[in-house]
């Protein structure tokens, strides 16, 4: 995992709940279903690079997210 940058999975997640929040917003069902398995797979992809992560990296990814709240 030294080689594995893990910064995009959260930015995948980041991109897909905007689509699903304006799927809601506007009613549209094609939208939701083609961002809800997005949503699930990157959060599934992000939890998966944070465990297999180095403790620097790992430091890393809580500050990025910190910083972003």
């Amino acid at each position: 995992m030294q080689d594995l940058n893990p910064i995009p999975f959260p930015v995948v997640v980041a991109n897909c709940v905007a689509w699903v929040g304006y799927s809601i917003v506007n009613k549209d069902p094609y939208v939701f279903m083609a961002n809800d398995p997005g949503l699930l797979l990157g959060l599934f992809y992000t939890l998966s690079a944070y465990g297999y992560a180095d403790a620097k990296v790992r430091s890393r990814a809580i500050y990025y997210a910190a910083s972003v709240n």
